[in-house]
């Protein structure tokens, strides 16, 4: 024997000293001098076996276990005849307990994935029912009105137009070219919700078809609903058999497959995927499931996209929840200052009004009094979706300056109907400026209010 070299005996102990120490890591480099000083002892292979499973007591995945193959192998060729057996069924029924282990990881994957369809069919009779609630907003000759609005307002300045021909004098000149666009405005919106039949009227026969095939799109994936249901059940009872059958000794090592969570990774998969984050939804889904993210598109996509109608309908009513998003990104919150502001703008109107009433001598009460109803009017109905909406200032500068012209104009006409006459400065200059200073803070309130409902409005259809 060569000096320095230890013999089996001083070995062997060493190994048992490293074995009632779980010293697992001292057992391996033991293991690998045996194996080196006398390789026809099975003790190395034993020793290289144990130290790998921490002697049997390591959960070891289909990869490690076929590294250690060679090791089994030459194990049971050199254990005696009487002890073959006993060292392969050892074996045997540690890789049947790494193969539940396995078989677990599968469920697992099964689970979440029959979780995450059983959430896509929910999402999906979700995302037809709100199309079908969108659907259900227009009436069954057609959408319900849009642009109300403007058709007033196209009202009141044919009106102006008509009003001023029988009480003629230069506001001719600003009445003519807005009677004629009052004209257009009302066309457009009598074509718009009444005439252009094509875009804006569903018959009633048309309209029961594309809410039966929508009805009918439901009733079939709640039947996937029904199938995932099922196999989820079967699934949950199949993991808690598994799980029962997995050494106490590996449970430590394996306590994220244990854990009841796939409801909750498969609701996570979902968001990546409604969040339109693909790199993360493709990661998840390959890591997590079974399921290839082609495959996802592909299963739902017979529900909510068909060459029908109502997909026509809601591909328009997607583009117009895209648009909404973008200007909802575009638009400014309110902030403090501006409710100030507003305060600071209402004490104007009101200290203004006060004024005014006591030098009331130069304004026509009658002229007055439906000025200031058609400004009030003017400002509420002010239509922010076609006017200016990306700050608050962009609304309130347009809203104010409708506001002004229609009080100012609506104003001068009467007062020229009663009167006979009318001055360039007083009703050009003087008038406008008195109905900016007593009206100023209540159109800026009527901002404020447009503004934010039309902000919530966009960031709730964001949400979607």
């Amino acid at each position: 024997m060569k000096k320095g070299k230890k013999s089996l005996k001083e070995l062997k102990k060493e190994y048992q000293e490293a074995l009632d120490n779980e010293d697992y890591d001292l057992i391996l480099e033991l293991s690998s001098q045996i194996k080196k000083s006398f390789p026809k002892n099975p003790l190395g292979y034993m020793a290289t076996i144990q130290s790998k499973t921490n002697n049997y007591k390591k959960y070891l995945n289909e990869s490690e276990m076929k590294d250690l193959k060679e090791d089994v192998n030459k194990l049971i060729e050199s254990s005696k005849k009487d002890e073959k057996k006993h060292v392969e069924d050892d074996f045997n029924e540690y890789v049947n307990d790494c193969k539940e282990v396995e078989n677990l990881i599968k469920i697992k994957k099964e689970l979440t994935k029959e979780e995450f369809l059983n959430d896509l069919y929910h999402d999906g009779i979700s995302f037809i029912n709100q199309n079908i609630s969108i659907f259900n907003n227009y009436n069954i000759k057609g959408k319900r009105i849009i642009n109300i609005y403007d058709f007033i307002n196209g009202l009141f300045y044919v009106f102006c137009m008509i009003f001023n021909l029988i009480y003629r004098n230069y506001l001719l000149i600003l009445t003519i070219p807005f009677g004629i666009f009052g004209v257009i405005t009302i066309y457009s919106f009598l074509n718009m919700n009444f005439i252009k039949k094509d875009n804006l009227f569903f018959k009633r026969s048309s309209n029961k078809k594309i809410l039966d095939s929508a009805k009918e799109k439901i009733n079939s994936l709640k039947k996937e609903i029904d199938k995932t249901s099922d196999v989820i059940t079967f699934l949950k009872e199949q993991k808690l058999t598994t799980i029962s059958r997995i050494p106490s000794c590996f449970v430590s090592q394996i306590g994220d497959l244990i854990e009841d969570d796939e409801a909750l990774v498969s609701s996570n998969i979902l968001n990546e995927l409604k969040n339109d984050n693909m790199s993360s939804f493709t990661y998840l889904i390959n890591e997590k499931t079974d399921l290839k993210a082609d495959e996802v598109i592909s299963k739902l996509t017979p529900y909510i996209k068909e060459d029908d109608e109502l997909s026509s309908f809601i591909d328009k009513k997607l583009l117009e929840i895209k648009n909404g998003q973008k200007k909802s990104i575009l638009m400014k919150d309110v902030k403090k200052i501006n409710y100030i502001i507003t305060i600071i703008l209402m004490a104007i109107s009101v200290l203004s009004f006060i004024v005014l009433i006591k030098n009331f001598y130069e304004v026509n009460l009658t002229s007055f009094i439906i000025a200031v109803i058609t400004g009030v009017i003017s400002m509420f109905i002010y239509n922010i979706n076609t006017g200016k909406h990306n700050t608050l200032s962009d609304t309130f500068g347009d809203n104010l300056l409708t506001t002004i012209f229609n009080a100012s104009l609506i104003y001068d006409l009467v007062y020229f109907s009663i009167i006979g006459e009318i001055r360039f400065t007083y009703a050009i200059i003087e008038m406008p400026i008195i109905f900016i200073l007593i009206l100023i803070g209540f159109v800026m309130l009527a901002s404020i209010l447009k503004y934010n409902y039309l902000l919530k409005k966009l960031r709730e259809t964001k949400k979607m």
